[in-house]
């Protein structure tokens, strides 16, 4: 069995903080207990929440500032801006599910 540095640990906890904010399965009081029992280190859960509430907290913020005054070129954007969220979301998932896979292999 091969040993991981703390480095890739840190990278763990921080990519599993941020997935579990990016792709949200479960409320994100759960999520916080959850990392909170698990004993998480403050400084991963930190960054990789707010990495992964960033992408959707700033296209509703931008849905919300232009509630005000709609435009047709406004309405596109925020359609854009939603579809681009969708597809990272789409992408990542996919990502984490071939990786979740392939370290399954390396576990066995």
């Amino acid at each position: 069995v091969e040993s991981r540095g703390l480095g890739d640990v840190y990278k763990r906890q921080l990519f599993a903080s941020y997935i579990s904010r990016a792709v949200v399965v479960v409320p994100g009081d759960l999520v916080s207990m959850i990392h909170g029992a698990l004993r998480m280190p403050y400084r991963p859960y930190l960054l990789g929440s707010i990495m992964g509430v960033m992408p959707e907290m700033l296209v509703q913020t931008y849905i919300g500032a232009q509630l005000k005054h709609l435009t047709i070129k406004s309405v596109l954007v925020m359609i854009a801006l939603i579809a681009a969220t969708l597809a990272f979301s789409l992408i990542l998932n996919k990502k984490v599910s071939r990786s979740g896979k392939q370290m399954d292999k390396e576990d066995f």
